[in-house]
């Protein structure tokens, strides 16, 4: 997870960091925002946006932007 994501072009880094730890999933926040991860499912809050990226194959990314007031499953 990194802070302030997207204003520190946090895209590259996120992925070298789920390359070399080989994880298949990643969490990007902006400034503003409250992402709480409760009982299987993602809550976002706040204003700004949250990123998270899931390994979709070989070299493949699939990055959601996720904004306030959404909710998912996660991973």
């Amino acid at each position: 997870m990194e802070a302030h994501f997207s204003q520190r072009g946090g895209f590259p880094r996120l992925v070298a960091a789920m390359r070399l730890s080989g994880s298949e999933n990643g969490l990007g926040i902006d400034d503003g925002i409250c992402v709480e991860v409760r009982d299987g499912r993602l809550y976002v809050r706040g204003s700004g946006r949250a990123y998270i990226a899931r390994a979709a194959g070989v070299g493949d990314l699939r990055v959601t932007l996720v904004e306030p007031g959404m909710e998912m499953a996660f991973p």
